[in-house]
């Protein structure tokens, strides 16, 4: 025998409450479902203190409530995956190897003094690269200013022309072509394209890319004279080497956000490397052909900027990057710390070229320069010896090298003002 509450038509809060709760369950998986769920659980508890068709209320609150505890718990497993990952945050990993290394730079028994060779303004300046533009032996920076225009500067100083661009250059790279010409790969911020234009600015390719281009660099990775492109994204993106002439050669997918990268080109019977840094703040080492040979945590910390390069005759490898955000280490390819010194905080952004490898003195060996603080530059070693120091007057946007026999210089850029600092002449010395 049922009662007049029992046989009573369901509620309409009653049917929505069960309704939500079957719908969260579904979109539980994908987090989504925490909303029906909440909605669902608050209907259902309406319903029932009117006591109305109790059985359906229920029901809808049942499902409601496992509902929001699947979103709940889908919800706090995206987050600790993603702490695992490191995506965006830095953790600190130490590690028993690297705690013994001291510290900070040695001094230099002699330090090298740099000083300012010429300067120019460029109005609207954007991005600086330089090296052998035509393949005639002559060394000449570019610029690239706003309104897609290139600036040509002579190796001391003087401005030699200006010509457009194919587009607009946020970041400028220069590569070697077959001919002995230049390549230059030009790319926004966060754009979706690379587009590669030879030294008169003229487009010769470009590589879409499905989500934003965190970097660009050039590198001979099979040793035919032409350089490679690789070209690591944001995301899901990855990482993706290019051919001279933009065909795919090889992706690694699998690693998600790139931050930095570097390639070092392969020189007689020195293999290539290309390096990566990624989400999980791990520097990444690939050989030529895209396989992975190791990952490490540069001096066991959290590292997104990075570079690396070949440092003398012998083929020594470098690698360095900021760490913890207070830090610049270098290590050797296998990720064993080499030095490490303490910067005054974050001295850029990851973006911007932080680290550029040059021989200052001309006598074989490649110096680190990067920025001790944001209007102060260290010139290291790669034993770890402070070799000189450059002071300027205001932040650096930029930094370059001007390949120079006898010694190469630094290029700077402070918004518009292009300057080129380096060891002067002797009959230039005070």
């Amino acid at each position: 025998m049922t009662t007049p509450a029992d046989s009573s038509p369901p509620s309409g809060l009653a049917i929505a409450s069960l309704v939500l709760g079957i719908l969260s369950l579904v979109l539980g998986f994908l987090v989504v479902g925490i909303f029906p769920a909440l909605v669902g659980v608050v209907l259902a508890a309406v319903a029932l203190r009117q006591s109305r068709q109790s059985t359906m209320a229920a029901w809808g609150l049942a499902t409601s409530a496992v509902g929001l505890v699947l979103s709940v718990a889908m919800l706090g497993l995206i987050a600790v995956t993603v702490w695992q990952k490191g995506l965006g945050t830095r953790r600190h990993r130490s590690r028993p190897e690297v705690s013994e290394i001291k510290m900070g730079l040695k001094p230099a028994e002699r330090p090298l003094v740099l000083e300012e060779l010429w300067s120019l303004e460029i109005p609207g300046a954007t991005a600086v690269t330089a090296g052998d533009l035509d393949g005639n032996g002559r060394i000449e920076v570019l610029v690239a200013a706003a309104g897609r225009q290139g600036h040509r500067v002579s190796a001391d100083g003087r401005l030699l022309g200006t010509h457009p661009l194919a587009g607009e250059a946020a970041f400028l790279e220069l590569g070697r072509a077959g001919d002995g010409g230049a390549r230059l790969a030009a790319y926004e911020n966060w754009g979706k394209r690379v587009l590669v234009m030879n030294a008169a600015g003229e487009r010769l390719w470009a590589h879409s890319t499905p989500s934003g281009v965190d970097g660009a660099h050039w590198g001979d990775l099979d040793g035919d004279g032409a350089d490679e492109l690789v070209v690591g994204l944001n995301g899901g993106g990855g990482l993706t080497a290019l051919s001279p002439a933009g065909e795919p050669l090889w992706s690694d997918t699998q690693i998600g956000n790139v931050w930095n990268q570097a390639v070092v080109s392969l020189r007689g019977t020195q293999p290539a490397r290309v390096f990566t840094t990624e989400a999980g703040g791990r520097v990444r080492v690939y050989e030529s052909s895209g396989k992975l040979l190791r990952r490490f945590e540069l001096d066991g910390e959290y590292c997104a900027p990075m570079s690396a390069a070949r440092m003398d005759a012998s083929g020594r490898i470098q690698v360095i990057g900021e760490v913890d955000d207070d830090t610049v280490a270098a290590s050797d390819e296998q990720g064993q710390t080499v030095w490490r010194t303490p910067v005054s905080g974050s001295a850029g952004h990851w973006r911007q070229r932080r680290f550029v490898a040059l021989d200052v003195d001309g006598d074989g060996t490649r110096e680190w320069i990067f920025r001790q603080d944001k209007d102060h530059l260290v010139v290291a070693s790669p034993d770890g010896i402070r070799r000189a120091e450059l002071r300027l007057d205001g932040p650096v946007d930029e930094i370059a090298v001007l390949p120079m026999a006898g010694g190469d210089r630094l290029l700077t850029r402070q918004k518009d003002r292009l300057a080129a600092h380096g060891i002067p002449a002797p009959s230039a010395a005070r």
